[in-house]
């Protein structure tokens, strides 16, 4: 034991000798609270922008679905309506004559 309080009193005077320790810049750490709410603003803002993108897609093709739907409602419609006036021409035709 003496050996070794020896050796560890050569070591720490040799240390002190070498000259003064050098100086080690101090590091500014990010506390937890201000990093995790960082973390937390851009993860929220990276989820909400990548959901806004993807209902917004949704959201134009069920538009691009619903406008085909309303065109082709009115194409039909306009088809029913040439049917019925083709109908009504040919129904009022004879009785005209007829007279």
């Amino acid at each position: 034991m003496l050996s070794r309080t020896i050796r560890s009193a050569r070591f720490s005077t040799t240390v002190l000798r070498a000259g003064p320790p050098a100086v080690i810049p101090p590091v500014r750490r990010v506390g937890a609270l201000r990093g995790g709410f960082t973390g937390f603003l851009v993860g929220v803002t990276l989820t909400g922008a990548g959901a806004y993108y993807y209902l917004f897609d949704e959201y134009q093709a069920a538009q691009r679905a619903i406008l085909t739907d309303v065109i082709g409602l009115r194409q039909s419609l306009q088809e029913l309506q040439a049917t019925i006036d083709e109908l009504k021409t040919n129904t009022e035709e004879p009785k005209k004559t007829e007279n």
